[in-house]
């Protein structure tokens, strides 16, 4: 007889991504909203986006109130202008920096892959220098008995 959690999971509420940690189950599950790819450009474009957007949206209500303005070539603008110009930061900044974020972290794994390869390869040099000690000694012993 199957657990009722177990067929929970079976069932579609495991394909929408949305799946929470079940201790008896004991298997890792997938975290809200995060694909097989963690450092997707789309997922850093959505999360500077969302992160950006407060701080955004108060700096158009006080260039609104005429509290702050915004500088564009040097020059102040507030009122509405200034909301709009706000508002059109939102998205610019967002694909600005998930770029930016996006190739510096393709960078760090493509760096990481490398060092993993040769550190792997690293361990498979020493167990072949001890298989090679071996053999360099056997050689040795073998010209002391030619001599």
């Amino acid at each position: 007889m199957k657990n009722h959690a177990d067929q929970r999971l079976r069932g579609s509420f495991l394909q929408t991504n949305l799946v929470a940690t079940t201790p008896s189950i004991g298997k890792p599950q997938k975290s809200i909203g995060m694909s097989d790819k963690p450092y997707s450009f789309k997922t850093l474009l959505i999360l500077y986006t969302c992160a950006y957007l407060p701080f955004s949206l108060l700096s158009g209500v006080l260039v609104l109130l005429e509290e702050a303005p915004i500088y564009m070539n040097e020059k102040p603008i507030t009122g509405w202008k200034g909301l709009v110009i706000s508002i059109a930061y939102i998205p610019l900044f967002g694909l600005i920096m998930a770029f930016v974020n996006w190739l510096m972290l393709r960078l760090g794994l493509l760096v990481h892959s490398f060092v993993r390869r040769i550190a792997g390869k690293q361990k498979m040099v020493v167990a072949d220098r001890e298989a090679v000690d071996v053999e360099k000694k056997e050689h040795r012993a073998d010209r002391k008995e030619n001599q």
